[in-house]
């Protein structure tokens, strides 16, 4: 037989071979394999798994990572998708999973099945921004060997179970933004292992923090937006090493005078929005590494310490971090009474309705007197009819600042308080006010203050006179605005703070401008803003923070962020729910446009 003749054969015979795909080895476990394809035909939209195909190599599937050596499924990590259902038992049957993190998808229901307890391999469970409901499991203590639990911004409800505490390996554990009830559990001071970080906020836990929790060291805790009573001093100790300790809006109270701060570690407290008394202890400016701070809103008094040995912050902290309270003084507030506090006869250099002011039944009527330098009524039970108009005799006044936040206020914004001439801030946030923007707003006489009308019925279109002020801070929030807003971003301005969210604002934010060395917080979400991003808002090197979700823009999102205290670069949830908007974090722009 010829070669010819050979080779024919040898050409014929390999029409008869099945396909490469399927003489390949496949690394994949037929056990893991079988598990996750009963995992994704037991949901429902899950074209995120597309790639999930009994022909081919799971260790080559989007999303699943296997082990190296083992070639077990060793990781399902599922972030940003349609996929709808519960979480099926079949991905208990993973039994060497170590990392499991189903994130952001919306249409995820049900509880967290039993049968996760069975995977004590893992290291990490994240099952974060879902519809998820049920308890918090406290079958979740037999995962020996976890080090990061993050059930946050799910529905769950129910107390937090105190088992967890015997996690041995634990280094974080998160359950913010839940429907929590009943107390922090004792046992969070009596960890077995290492101390994690305990993020808790946004929930509605009550009672009083354990006493127990002062023996842990803790790096981060986060008890923030609950209903906790009683005290918290027992977190703050200067011999530890916390970095970051957020108690604000409870109802805690506890002298302040008596706390202690880690020279070397501290960075961020917030204690705002409590009843706290007592002063600043002056050994709070030996915190080299702080970089935020706030103890707003409280019943403080005393003297604001100075001498900040701040390395990482170029400024030392504006009023904002010291504002609302009982007495606090000197700067960056009103300077101290050389006699004390206390105010003297005819003068009233601070009044809060919430405590000393209780006497006046017309406190609108001390507003205008000539020796005011703040006035505040925020978070009473006052229930006022109208705002007070400050009179053209009275342009002299020496009003730095004006609070009526938090109250039952109704009607119009008086258009006269533009002419207050010396005044810094004036908030009239979380009240019933009605009707527009005053169009005076825009010829402030003397200074332009910060201007915080958020949580309000105001109406109408936001007048172009506003583009004329330089003013830094802008909340205008949670109102029925409509029209345009434009004339408040401009790049020659040193706006810090503009906050427009919650409005029916239209206009087209391609021809909007931003301060390169000012802006820290642009809020424009949840509007009917068109157009895209314009790039140099990358030229922003304080920014901080960035929110133009749920509007209607399009365009690529600008890469090359210049962010000097920032660590990250924004996320998805900063730019998703808009009509076209594409490139990282979303998806990927299309090469023929959008």
């Amino acid at each position: 037989m010829d070669f010819a003749h050979h080779l024919l054969l040898f050409s014929f015979s390999l029409l008869f071979l099945p396909p490469a795909s399927s003489l390949a080895v496949q690394r994949c476990s037929p056990k893991d394999k079988s598990s996750l394809l009963d995992f994704k035909n037991s949901f429902s939209n899950h074209n995120v798994l597309q790639s999930w195909t009994p022909e081919t190599d799971c260790c080559d599937w989007y999303v699943v990572d296997c082990d190296e050596k083992t070639n077990v499924v060793t990781g399902l990590t599922i972030t940003y998708g349609e996929i709808a259902g519960r979480i099926p038992d079949a991905v208990a049957r993973l039994t060497h999973l170590r990392i499991l993190r189903l994130k952001k998808l919306p249409n995820l229901i049900g509880e967290i099945p039993p049968s996760i307890a069975n995977l004590t391999h893992l290291v990490s469970l994240q099952l974060s921004w879902t519809n998820i409901s049920g308890p918090v499991p406290a079958f979740l203590a037999n995962l020996r060997n976890l080090l990061f639990l993050d059930l946050s911004y799910n529905k769950l409800s129910g107390s937090i179970p105190p088992t967890l505490a015997n996690l041995p390996k634990i280094l974080a554990i998160q359950l913010d933004r839940n429907r929590l009830t009943g107390s922090i559990p004792e046992s969070f001071g009596h960890f077995t292992g290492t101390v994690p970080n305990l993020i808790l906020s946004h929930n509605r836990l009550s009672g009083e923090i354990p006493a127990s929790l002062g023996n842990m060291d803790f790096t981060v805790i986060d008890f923030s937006r609950n209903n906790l009573v009683g005290d918290a001093s027992m977190l703050f100790n200067a011999s530890k090493k916390t970095q970051q300790i957020h108690i604000s809006r409870n109802m805690l109270e506890f002298d302040f005078s008596r706390t202690g701060f880690p020279p070397a570690t501290l960075i961020a407290p917030d204690i705002s929005h409590n009843k706290i008394r007592g002063n600043i202890p002056s050994q709070i400016t030996d915190a080299i590494f702080l970089q935020f701070l706030n103890v707003s809103y409280n019943r403080m008094c005393g003297e604001i310490p100075q001498g900040w040995k701040l390395k990482y912050r170029a400024e030392e902290f504006d009023y904002s971090s010291f504002f609302h309270n009982r007495c606090l003084c000197g700067p960056p507030l009103q300077a101290c009474q050389t006699d004390g506090i206390k105010a003297k006869a005819g003068k009233l250099p601070i009044c809060s309705l919430t405590q000393d002011c209780q006497r006046f039944h017309e406190p609108a009527g001390i507003l205008w007197t000539r020796s005011d330098f703040n006035f505040s009524v925020s978070g009473s039970s006052l229930k006022v009819e109208f705002l007070p108009t400050a009179q053209q005799e009275h342009q002299d006044a020496h009003l730095e600042f004006l609070d009526l936040s938090f109250n039952k206020l109704s009607g119009s914004i008086p258009p006269t308080l533009a002419n207050l001439p010396k005044i810094l801030a004036i908030q009239l946030d979380r009240n019933r006010l009605t009707g527009s923007i005053p169009e005076s707003f825009g010829h402030f006489t003397g200074t332009v203050p910060n201007l915080i009308l958020s949580h309000n019925r105001l109406s109408g279109e936001i007048p172009a006179s506003l583009g004329n002020m330089d003013f830094t801070v802008i909340d205008f929030s949670r109102n029925n605005l409509v029209g345009d807003a434009s004339m408040l971003f401009n790049a020659s301005k040193k706006t810090q703070q503009i906050h427009i969210s919650r409005n029916m604002l239209e206009f087209d934010f391609s021809r909007t401008g931003f301060p390169p060395a000012t802006l820290i917080a642009p809020d424009i979400s949840h509007n009917k803003i068109r157009g895209n991003i314009p790039s140099q808002i990358t030229d922003a090197i304080f920014l901080q923070f960035l929110n133009v979700s749920y509007n209607r823009m399009c365009g690529e999102i600008p890469q090359g962020w210049k962010l000097k205290y920032r660590a990250e670069e924004f996320d998805y949830s900063s730019f998703f729910h808009n009509r076209c908007l594409c490139g990282p974090p979303l998806q990927a722009c299309k090469t023929d446009g959008i």
